[in-house]
């Protein structure tokens, strides 16, 4: 994966694992989308109170353990399975050393700015995450169109309609949610009404963007324009392929699913909840695909690490998931020591672990996904 192996055919497609696979971790895992919607609206259909901030109301704590569950048991797993294939091995410390130095400043940034501005902190958050889980969303597109029969078989235009609505879907509604002025309103089909304003927990992210583009929703609109145009174009291409029996499933599975689940996450009113939902199944995906790549990687004794070795590999998968889910709840520990123990403020403690940890997950998996071949079986290379 961090050599120089070629890829000299195309990996067997055209699914990235198998149906049964693909179908569990890459598309079907969108349902987990539902699941902190469903506990929200109903325990606060319970309480006849529905709160304004998720994290704020009491009347929400139930909820509030299920969603700390399922951070500590995907989110949190999913950043540092990253690990187990970057920091953990010595190819990608040799190949990358200005990564590895970077990663040594972000929880120093990340503290700062919790210290200084936590609203700046929480925007540039929002902004990474955001691009994080568009990047994460083309490579996969970009596993099925090399398995559609190598990267030559398909037109340039093909590709760019795949790259285009994977990148445009979920910036229009986001955009004029930051963008429009107070008392504003986004109707769309269907009777639905969008408020302005782009909360996260308490900070309004909306309210820390430089006031010259405050109002500036011609912004927004171009990003309806472009989705609407890749959307089009999906959509006659689509039909195209039927008629001419070249349909790549895979790819429009993953598409048709993705699209409107990723449109509609930024309609909700409460975005904490909506988007604990898209980051449930962005990091099952994400848990998938580095299984994936650590057990090729394995194949091809590219592991340097004897211990990553022993958890790496098809038929490891629980011993791989058991590590990823124990680093998960150490740091939860280290965040209570942290609190209780040294009595530091319990937001500072989260941001120092947490998010410094997401972040410098964040900053080596824009090299994780450059790496086309991490996914081809061994068979496929040289």
């Amino acid at each position: 994966m961090w050599t120089c192996t070629e890829v000299t055919t195309a990996p067997p497609g055209p699914w990235i694992r198998s149906p049964k696979w693909d179908l569990a971790f890459i598309v079907g895992s969108g349902a987990l989308v539902s699941v902190p919607l469903i506990t929200y609206y109903g325990i606060a259909a319970l309480t006849g109170v529905p709160p304004h901030a998720f994290q704020e109301q009491p009347a929400l704590n139930v909820a509030m353990a299920i969603n700390l569950g399922c951070a500590f048991l995907i989110g949190g797993p999913h950043l540092y399975a990253t690990y187990t294939m970057t920091v953990a091995e010595r190819a990608f410390r040799q190949r990358y050393p200005a990564l590895m130095w970077a990663a040594l400043l972000v929880p120093v940034a990340v503290v700062a700015l919790a210290l200084v501005r936590i609203q700046l902190l929480m925007t540039l958050f929002f902004a990474w995450a955001s691009v994080h889980a568009v990047h994460q969303l083309t490579y996969i597109v970009q596993q099925y169109q090399v398995r559609a029969g190598g990267t030559a078989r398909l037109p340039t235009w093909s590709k760019g309609i795949d790259y285009l609505l994977a990148m445009s879907c979920l910036y229009p509604v986001v955009f004029w949610r930051l963008l429009a002025e107070p008392g504003a309103v986004l109707r769309l089909p269907f009777g639905l009404e969008i408020a302005p304003g782009f909360p996260i927990g308490a900070v309004d992210i909306s309210r820390e963007l430089p006031a010259i583009v405050h109002g500036q929703v011609w912004i927004a609109w171009i990003a309806f324009a472009v989705f609407g145009f890749a959307l089009a174009a999906f959509a006659l291409r689509s039909l195209w392929e039927l008629a001419t029996g070249t349909m790549i499933w895979p790819r429009a599975l993953l598409l048709a699913t993705t699209v409107p689940i990723v449109f509609s996450v930024p309609l909700f009113r409460n975005l904490d909840v909506s988007l604990q939902g898209f980051n449930l199944w962005h990091s099952t995906q994400y848990i998938g695909l580095v299984y994936l790549m650590n057990a090729y990687r394995k194949e091809r004794q590219e592991i340097s690490s004897r211990f990553i070795r022993s958890l790496s590999g098809f038929g490891n998968g629980r011993r791989y998931y058991g590590f990823v889910v124990a680093l998960s709840v150490a740091a939860g520990g280290l965040i209570g020591i942290l609190h209780y123990g040294v009595g530091l403020p319990m937001l500072h403690a989260y941001y120092g672990v947490h998010l410094s940890a997401l972040w410098v997950h964040y900053l080596w998996d824009h090299a994780v996904f450059t790496q086309a071949d991490a996914l081809t079986p061994t068979a496929a290379l040289a």
